[in-house]
């Protein structure tokens, strides 16, 4: 049976990458950070050097928190709206916006931000406390669903502020793409 060199090559080209995708989860993807992968190597694996809180903290930790003075208005507006194509759009829309517009945006999109970051510091600390409460040795099924109910209810704010600040923001957009677009400055 003969075969090509092309075959030949097509082979070793698959088989290196199949060794390469194997090396990545054998690695862990490059040491994932987290209780399930203390185990440098073996990607996620529960119980080695792990140990579970008796009880869960009164306070839990919080993530870290975003400092929105080091977030241009572009990356304000992808927290808001998320890190898709309407971001995009929205900054171009914001482009074409005269001054006074342009400044009542960027102060909607500042306000929504002072509401929600601390909302999300607050999801992350509560799924922080959930974890312990789930690992831990007593597992209380009420104290369980109580964060469960409370991590719900901070989304359910997040989402409710993002809408109303896009609902804003669209109301000014509208306006905008009604009127023709300002004229640029000369360079």
């Amino acid at each position: 049976m003969r075969t090509s060199r092309k075959a030949i090559m097509l082979l070793m080209v698959g088989a290196m990458l199949i060794a390469a995708t194997a090396g990545a989860f054998a690695q862990g993807f490059g040491h994932m950070k987290g209780p399930g992968t203390t185990m440098p190597g073996y990607g996620f694996f529960y119980g080695y050097q792990f140990q579970a809180p008796d009880s869960a903290p009164e306070n839990p930790p919080t993530a870290p928190r975003i400092e929105t003075a080091k977030l241009d208005f572009i990356g304000l507006l992808r927290l808001i709206v998320g890190n898709n194509s309407y971001a995009t759009f929205y900054a171009a829309l914001y482009q074409r916006l005269p001054a006074e517009q342009k400044a009542q945006v960027e102060q909607i999109v500042k306000e929504a931000v002072v509401q929600i970051l601390p909302l999300q510091n607050g999801v992350r600390g509560e799924k922080l406390l959930l974890d312990n409460l789930l690992w831990a040795s007593d597992t209380d099924k009420a104290k369980i669903d109580e964060s469960i109910g409370k991590i719900s209810d901070l989304q359910k704010q997040i989402e409710e502020a993002r809408v109303n600040c896009i609902l804003e923001l669209n109301k000014i957009f509208q306006a905008a793409l009604q009127q023709p677009a300002a004229p640029q400055p000369e360079k």
